[in-house]
């Protein structure tokens, strides 16, 4: 998997068109890599140099989430076969 994040590092020498790209990347496998329940409660807004903004309802999930954000953040790399996600930042 590291051969396609080299290839993609290539093919995509415009950091704004990688971020794009990642961020579509994520937004496919959001609701697999956090459940139906929280997908339901916050969503990817933005994804920048490793890093996915993500906007959530209410200050008690964001708490919670921030928690959880290794997890989170793991599952979605795994799912994707690459790392892709470095940080999430929830707001």
């Amino acid at each position: 998997m590291k051969q396609l994040a080299n290839v993609l590092d290539r093919l995509f020498k415009d950091p704004e068109l990688k971020n794009h790209m990642y961020k579509g990347m994520v937004v496919s496998v959001w609701e697999k890599a956090v459940g139906k329940k929280i997908a339901g409660i916050c969503q990817p807004t933005g994804f920048e140099n490793g890093t996915l903004y993500v906007k959530v309802q209410s200050a008690a999930w964001r708490n919670e989430l921030t928690m959880m954000r290794t997890t989170i953040k793991d599952k979605i790399n795994e799912l994707l076969g690459l790392t892709v996600v470095r940080s999430i930042i929830f707001r």
